[in-house]
C-alpha cells in the first residue's frame, strides 16, 4: 500500500499542546482523505464479521433492481435517532458510521460501521417500525441503493427457503453482536485494537482515530498509549 496506515495516523495523535505540529497534522489529514478515494473500501469486508458466510445476494438484488440510487455527502445522515426507518441501503460507494448518544455524558459513541458492498440501516427499528435508537452518518461521500424494507420482506416471505435464509442471516448478526459484547469484557483495549488492525490493516485510512477509539470504547489518550507501545515497544 502507498502509505502505512499505522505510521501515517500515528503522527495525528500528537498532543494538542504541540501547536507547531498543526501544519503537519493538517497535511497528513489531507493525505488520509485522498487515500480514501484511492482505497477500495471493499477491502474492509473483514470488519463486519457477520457478512462472512451470509447469503445476502437476494437482498442485494432487490436493493439494486427495485431501489433508487441516492448520493450522500460526507457527514450527511442516512437516518437520525428518533426516526421510524422504512428503508434499507446497499452501499455502492463510501462508508457510514452508526452513532448513539449517552445523555448523561452528553457524549456520542460510534457503535459500528458499514462499508462498500455492505448494507446500511437500523435493522431492528426497520423491521419492527419503532423509533431508531441510533443515527447513521456518512463518513465519506456515498452512493447507496435505497429500497423500502417491505420490498425485501415480501421476497423473503415468498417460500420456506427464503424464510430460512432470512432467519439464518438474522442469527448470524445476533451471534456477531454477542461476540463483540463479550469481547468488551474478555479482551483488553490493546487486544481489541490489535485484532481490528490485523483483520483490517487499511481501517485507519478510512476512519479517524476519534471514530475508532469511540468504537473500541476507549479514550483517544488510551489509543495514543496503545499505538505508542505497539510502535516503539514501550
Amino acid at each position: 500500500m502507498p502509505f502505512s496506515s499505522i505510521d501515517l495516523t500515528f503522527l495525528q495523535i500528537t498532543s494538542h499542546k504541540d501547536n507547531h505540529l498543526y501544519s503537519d497534522r493538517k497535511i497528513i489529514r489531507i493525505v488520509s482523505l485522498i487515500s480514501i478515494f484511492l482505497l477500495p473500501l471493499s477491502s474492509m469486508e473483514e470488519f463486519n464479521k457477520y457478512l462472512k458466510g451470509a447469503d445476502l445476494n437476494l437482498v442485494k438484488e432487490v436493493c439494486i433492481n427495485r431501489g433508487k440510487l441516492i448520493q450522500f455527502s460526507r457527514n450527511e445522515y442516512f437516518s437520525r435517532a428518533g426516526d421510524v426507518i422504512a428503508d434499507v441501503g446497499y452501499i455502492k460507494r463510501g462508508a457510514f458510521r452508526y452513532v448513539c448518544v449517552n445523555p448523561s455524558e452528553e457524549k456520542e459513541y460510534s457503535t459500528g460501521f458499514a462499508f462498500e458492498k455492505e448494507f446500511v440501516t437500523d435493522y431492528p427499528a426497520c423491521i419492527y417500525q419503532v423509533p431508531s435508537e441510533i443515527s447513521i452518518q456518512a463518513i465519506t461521500p456515498c452512493e447507496v441503493y435505497v429500497c423500502n424494507i417491505q420490498e425485501i420482506l415480501q421476497i423473503f416471505n415468498e417460500n420456506i427457503d427464503t424464510q430460512t435464509q432470512a432467519r439464518n442471516n438474522a442469527e448470524r448478526i445476533l451471534f456477531c453482536v454477542y461476540q463483540n459484547y463479550i469481547d468488551l469484557y474478555r479482551k483488553t483495549p490493546e487486544e481489541r485494537y490489535k485484532e481490528i488492525i490485523d483483520r483490517c490493516p487499511e481501517i485507519l485510512q478510512i476512519l479517524t482515530l476519534k471514530e475508532l477509539s469511540s468504537y473500541l470504547k476507549i479514550t483517544p489518550v488510551t489509543m495514543s498509549k496503545i499505538r505508542r507501545k505497539i510502535t516503539f515497544g514501550h
